[in-house]
This record gives C-alpha cells, structure tokens and sequence, in this order.
C-alpha cells in the first residue's frame, strides 16, 4: 500500500489499481508522477485537483482522448478547449480562473460570474457565453 514515504520513487506502473487510484488523490504528489498516472486507468481521480499542472492536463488528454469533456470542465484546461465546454457543467473556481485569464477584473469579472450564473440552463458552452457576454 502507497504510505507517507517520497511518493516521487512510486513506480506507478507496478502499484496496484487500489493504489494508483489513492495515489491520484493525494494533493502532494511531483508533476512527474502526476504525468505518470495521467497514463493509467485511474487518470479521472486527476481530475480532483485544482491545481492540476495543465501539462498533466495535455497528458491525460494525449493518453485518454475519449476524457477531452471532462478536461475541458477543469479550471486549468486550455481556453480553447475550456470553451468547448458546457456552462451549466463549469464549477465556480472554472468560470474564475477563465475570468481571469480573459483579464476580467473588478466590476467585469463581477458581471462575467452574475451572467454565466443566469445564463446556466440555456444549454451553452462557455464560448458561445464568453461571446455573448464580450458582445455586450
């Protein structure tokens, strides 16, 4: 089982699915073995982070095309691919680091949050929002 030890020695490919998946979870772990099981079945678990690298990110996609909708839900995913996403799927921290990544601030990035909150149940992605909410 996967202890307290420098998980930066874990050789992810011989660990245990059970493993692998607790390993997932933990906030701790080196981009490198991040990267590492962004590869296996248990890249989902990934997914928790906040804070996921978007390297570990382009990764899971590289390894898991089929999980492109559920990176793009990620407040880390590309911007691009972040659009492709359905609003009413987007977590508040998502729709914040999109805001600010778009240099909305103040009053702007204030009225971005109010509107993406109103228009959820429209079934629109971010982008066909973002373009609305630019337009306006």
């Amino acid at each position: 089982m996967v202890t307290e030890r420098d998980v930066s020695d874990v050789p992810v490919e011989d660990l245990a699915p059970d493993e692998r998946f607790m390993l997932a979870g933990r906030p701790d772990l080196p981009v490198a073995t991040r990267l590492a099981l962004a590869g296996t079945p248990d890249w989902s678990e990934l997914l928790i982070h906040h804070d996921l690298e978007p390297e570990v990110l382009a990764e899971i996609l590289t390894q898991h095309p089929e999980a492109r909708a559920d990176v793009a839900v990620h407040p880390n995913a590309d911007l691009e691919l972040m659009e492709t996403a359905p609003l009413d799927q987007l977590i508040q921290p998502a729709l914040e680091r999109y805001a600010g990544r778009r240099g909305l601030t103040g009053e702007r990035e204030s009225a971005f949050r109010s509107g993406a909150e109103a228009a959820r149940g429209r079934g629109l992605t971010l982008g066909e929002f973002w373009r609305e909410f630019s337009e306006s």
